[in-house]
């Protein structure tokens, strides 16, 4: 569930997600962004 503007370790992500799935997250968000940044400087 999205929820812009909470406080909290997800706060970064603008948005909250299970203790449990956050790290993982923030490491799918960056490598995705980093892939997306990769095939649009090609």
């Amino acid at each position: 569930e999205l929820r812009p503007g909470q406080t909290g370790p997800d706060s970064n992500y603008g948005f909250t997600l299970p203790e449990d799935r956050a790290p993982l997250a923030g490491e799918e968000t960056f490598a995705g962004i980093a892939a997306f940044l990769n095939s649009i400087k090609v």
